[in-house]
């Protein structure tokens, strides 16, 4: 199965689950998490869509990027159906810390 296939499909899954429960926006959410950290583990096969977020230097920095983002959507999602709490203050510091790592880590793919 080609690696967007595999994010499409735990996209998919976590958003039916969702409004199964009638909790839509958290079930896409962890759907997405769970895609990203899916992509990033899966071994690319013959026929796949390879996907390049990575660099010569560091050749696992592309998977850590997206393990990151994918643990990042399952903690949202699960703070948003209320499984987890996660005090505001804390919550504003942790993704401002990952929006500025995401924009670095772009930058540096983008200028390499």
């Amino acid at each position: 199965m080609s690696r967007i296939l595999l994010f499409l499909a735990c996209l998919f899954l976590g958003m039916g689950i969702g409004m199964f429960f009638g909790h839509t926006g958290p079930g896409t959410v962890i759907g997405m998490g769970v895609g990203l950290l899916a992509i990033a583990i899966a071994p690319s096969g013959r026929g796949t869509v390879n996907i390049r977020i990575g660099s010569r230097r560091f050749p696992g920095i592309g998977r850590l990027f997206l393990g990151v983002v994918g643990a990042g959507f399952i903690i949202w999602g699960l703070e948003d159906l209320g499984l987890i709490t996660i005090p505001g203050t804390i919550w504003q510091h942790i993704g401002a810390f990952i929006l500025v790592l995401i924009g670095i880590v772009f930058l540096y793919f983008a200028l390499s």
